[in-house]
Order: C-alpha cells, then structure tokens, then sequence
C-alpha cells in the first residue's frame, strides 16, 4: 500500500459506458414508454369525451329549438281555445292561465 491510501478501501471498476447502458437502458425504455403511452391514451380519451359532449350538446340545442317551437304552438292552441270558449255563453267562472316554462337545458351543460 501507499502511503497516499493508507486506511483507504478503493474499488477498481473494470465497467465502461457500455455496461452501464446495457443495465440501465431496459427500465429508462420502459418507463419512457409507459409515460408515452399514458399520454397518448389521455389526449385520446379526452378527444373522445369533448366529442362526445359537443354531440350532447348538439342533440340538446336541437331538441330545446323544437320544444320551444311547440310550446308556442301549444300556446297559440291554448289561446284559439279560449277565444272559443269565450264565445261560448255561460262561462264567468271559466278562466285559463298561461305559464311560460323556463327551460334552460343548455346552462346546465359545461363543456
């Protein structure tokens, strides 16, 4: 021994930058593949929900577009027919009330 390392336990290591990779290569690539693939599968499942939301979306528009048109034909409907039983006789204690519906689906869906 020498004097420079006296008390001193040195380990000599005979690995090069090629053992190293050999060893740690496998588990650096599938950890890089499993982060690449949560991603993908991420953006993939939030595409297909936004896609799905925006069709809920569209299917309510149209759905609330027709219900409004029927609602002011009902109304129309309604007030023809008070009109007639106006007209009839005997019909003091008679009397309809129109009541408008809030429909406001479409506030309730975040998108």
């Amino acid at each position: 021994m020498c004097n420079f390392c006296q008390g001193h336990l040195h380990i000599i290591s005979d690995r090069d930058i090629h053992d190293y990779i050999d060893i740690y290569l496998d588990p650096v690539l599938v950890l890089v593949n499993f982060l690449l693939g949560y991603w993908i599968s991420t953006i993939s499942f939030n595409r297909k929900t936004k896609a799905k939301k925006h069709k809920l979306l569209e299917y309510f528009k149209t759905y609330l577009e027709r219900q409004n048109k029927a609602i002011e034909r009902q109304n129309e409907e309604i007030l023809n027919h008070k009109t007639k039983a106006d007209n009839l006789a005997n019909t003091e204690g008679f009397n309809i009330v129109l009541i408008n519906q809030p429909y406001f689906i479409l506030d309730s869906i975040n998108y």
